[in-house]
């Protein structure tokens, strides 16, 4: 018994020395990550606009991190996108060239200041290589639309502005973000987008964003909003409500799920929130498009539904419409419908259409990049290859975005904006 109290004594003694270690080994990373931290959270005011959807609160600030390579502070401008003030029509003059890019968060792009966004490095580098064109361009981006949700931007705002070309940037969730039933359960934003239904003889329609309380259950195939948005009610506030995240982990259940405070003293961590950050984009930035392989390179595992397999390609002979999964076909039809109904509006406003194909599309030969300008092409759509750009100045992927975050980091942006202009040099009639 002696031996065995003895025995006890030093375990005890051990483990107290251990708990004490890793208290000062924490109390010394979260110094260390106070230390290198501006902020904690994310931070954004958002509202919802009755035709367009959810936009940041106008003249709000706007706080981003990831905890680990940015922490910028920019403030949404009149409209409620983070940008400079709109453009007006009588500030520009017979000769300007007015550009509209129009994308998701790639372009609203707030981990970055506005002056090293795609468009204002586009117009920057236009006014240097072509002055007489008088490039003027702005931005209308939010997180987690496709174009489809963005047809309200320009409906609402981008069309005052009477544009000569409007660009639209694809990324390779566009695809999921354009068919609402994908969408809705993905998305913590589903109650506040333009969407489109399908009808019983499969024609569309466009619906316009629900209201706060949510969808009525009966707005053809998209009142499967209601379902959907029952569970995430919790994100889709009133105008004004602060939404607030610890970077792109900020979701993820605690592993202490309700233990109170001490979830709580995790969750204000600085420490904590730079793992969570490490651990998230170990996942997600595993697998990137690889100019000159042509494999398609999921970035997240949402996409196996779609294509399948890792396998990549699955040969020169693919039929697109058949051999896709049930999901994969229908978010095509989607966004068929989404560049037909931007077309419409090119004819009807007189404006030149392209789509910037960010480097998360691949590039020629890359499934995702194939099937963007099989849809593209017909349409009479050019598509910006920005990895193709990228691969023949010599760059490598891994510049184009943040360590921890697959968009755009300043390098990626000049990159699209040259890419931008390599296809406006070859097409100056589209500026008229």
């Amino acid at each position: 018994m002696p031996r065995l109290r003895r025995l006890g004594r030093v375990a005890v003694f051990n483990a107290v020395g251990v708990a004490g270690g890793l208290v000062v080994v924490a109390c010394v990373a979260e110094v260390y990550a106070r230390s290198k931290a501006e902020f904690r959270h994310t931070e954004r005011q958002v509202y919802h606009h009755p035709r367009a959807g959810r936009l940041f609160v106008p003249g709000s600030e706007l706080r981003q991190t990831n905890m680990l390579d940015f922490w910028t502070v920019s403030r949404a401008n009149r409209w409620g996108f983070p940008d400079r003030p709109p453009p007006s029509k009588a500030g520009t003059t017979r000769e300007s060239c007015r550009v509209a890019v129009v994308g998701d968060s790639f372009v609203a792009a707030s981990m970055l200041p506005v002056s090293a966004k795609l468009h204002v490095r586009f117009e920057e580098i236009a006014r240097q290589r072509a002055p007489d064109l008088g490039v003027v361009a702005s931005a209308y981006g939010h997180a987690d639309t496709g174009q489809i949700n963005q047809l309200g931007y320009y409906d609402e705002f981008v069309s005052r502005t009477s544009p000569e070309i409007v660009v639209l940037v694809f990324v390779d969730n566009d695809f999921n973000n354009n068919n609402p039933w994908s969408n809705h359960f993905r998305s913590t934003q589903v109650n506040r987008k333009v969407e489109a239904a399908r009808a019983d003889d499969g024609s569309f329609e466009l619906l316009p964003p629900c209201s706060p309380g949510g969808c009525d259950p009966a707005r053809g195939r998209a009142g499967h909003t209601k379902r959907a948005g029952d569970a995430r009610r919790a994100d889709n506030r009133d105008a004004g409500d602060v939404l607030r995240a610890g970077g792109p982990s900020a979701s993820a259940p605690s592993v202490l799920g309700g233990l109170g405070r001490i979830e709580l003293a995790l969750r204000s961590s600085y420490a904590v929130g730079m793992l969570q950050t490490k651990v998230a984009a170990f996942s997600a930035l595993r697998s990137f498009p690889k100019p000159g392989k042509p494999t398609l390179q999921i970035r997240s595992s949402i996409y196996a539904e779609w294509f399948g397999e890792e396998e990549g390609w699955p040969g020169p002979d693919i039929d697109l419409q058949r051999d896709l999964p049930p999901m994969g076909r229908e978010a095509l039809e989607y966004t068929e419908f989404a560049l037909d109904q931007w077309m419409v509006r090119a004819n009807r406003d007189s404006f030149a259409l392209a789509v910037l194909a960010s480097h998360s599309m691949g590039t020629r030969g890359d499934m995702r990049f194939d099937l963007l300008n099989a849809l593209a092409s017909p349409r009479g759509i050019p598509v910006v290859d920005q990895l193709g750009y990228i691969a023949r100045q010599g760059g490598r992927i891994e510049d184009a975005h943040w360590a921890h975050d697959y968009h755009w980091n300043a390098v990626g942006h000049q990159w699209a904006a040259e890419a931008l202009m390599e296809w406006l040099k070859q097409n100056l009639e589209a500026c008229g």
